[in-house]
């Protein structure tokens, strides 16, 4: 479905939807439609998504048992070893004695913040959904995808039949309590932004469809403006034919070996250096997939320049 109708069904969406108009948000208004609930609704305004996420009930009442029990446990903890207990403090105490209730309350805060959320995913864009408020994000006019987290599984370029790039997917490790350590943050061309936390359901299929999704319409646009200024910026970062770049130095791609996660930190690494060239922490290089893929294409692409000039031409990989 063409992105016009998408915004076309919501400004026509007069009667169900206080102000219309414009694809900044829409408060659904209950009472004023047969289908009151506004996932319903955008699904008979949109049609079938690609993907549901959702903040459901069942997981909804463990997160909140979780934190519940985590909080009473902490205060009880506490009670115990500072009332009843040895009232001894070292290093290892004093971080239990916080750790469990403070996570306690973290995991609530969050499951407060993050209530009733669900986002649809389809080919042209996503609707984040929560308490009645629709907010529309294009896929074209997503000019950054931010991760922030502590462990991610290996990336993964992927490539179709004639070995082209069609997407790249780095997938965090979704943990138990901490929920607040996975963020994905899409950015809108106009400034608006959204969260999404691991509290939603399948949070690591949902970052996984966000980057293949933006992947196939930001690519293309990545190579003319690599052919048009010569270097794509990723944050603190620069991406060039030559080399990778920092403020103050270049990496040339014959001396570049590789990419690498650690926890939550971007290394580059430089080849006959054990240490890495440069590192950055994850949550600082938007659009982290598309640098991934780039990185790998770009140093490919010299490593195959000596053999066969042709390959170093985006054209020919169908990237003109």
């Amino acid at each position: 479905m063409p992105l016009s109708v998408i915004q076309a069904n919501h400004r026509n969406a007069g009667s169900i939807c206080k102000g219309g108009g414009g694809a900044d948000g829409h408060r659904f208004e209950e009472g004023m439609h047969p289908l009151n609930d506004p996932v319903q609704l955008t699904l008979t305004e949109l049609g079938e998504p690609e993907a549901i996420f959702r903040f459901s009930r069942g997981r909804f009442a463990a997160l909140l048992l979780l934190g519940v029990g985590l909080l009473v446990g902490g205060i009880a903890l506490n009670y115990y070893w500072w009332v009843q207990g040895p009232r001894r403090i070292g290093h290892l105490q004093m971080v239990i004695l916080l750790l469990l209730p403070l996570s306690g309350v973290s995991l609530l805060y969050h499951l407060y913040r993050q209530r009733g959320l669900t986002v649809l995913v389809y080919p042209v864009g996503l609707v984040r959904i929560q308490r009645h408020h629709a907010v529309i994000f294009p896929w074209s006019e997503v000019t950054q995808v931010r991760l922030g987290i502590k462990a991610a599984r290996k990336p993964v370029v992927e490539r179709n039949e004639a070995g082209e790039i069609t997407g790249c997917v780095i997938r965090p490790i979704i943990p138990l309590v901490r929920v607040w350590n996975v963020r994905l943050t899409l950015v809108r061309q106009d400034g608006v932004e959204a969260d999404f936390t691991a509290v939603v359901a399948r949070c690591d299929d949902l970052v996984a469809q966000v980057q293949r999704w933006t992947f196939a319409a930001q690519w293309p646009l990545l190579w003319q403006q690599l052919q048009q200024e010569g270097t794509v910026a990723f944050g603190p970062w620069k991406v060039s034919r030559q080399g990778v770049h920092t403020a103050d130095e270049t990496l040339t791609w014959a001396n570049f070996l590789d990419l690498r996660l650690k926890i939550d930190k971007v290394f580059i690494q430089q080849r006959q250096r054990w240490l890495a060239w440069t590192s950055q922490p994850i949550e600082n290089i938007p659009n982290l997939h598309l640098f991934w893929a780039l990185v790998e294409e770009l140093s490919r692409q010299a490593a195959l320049a000596p053999s066969d000039s042709r390959s170093a031409h985006p054209s020919s990989l169908g990237y003109s």
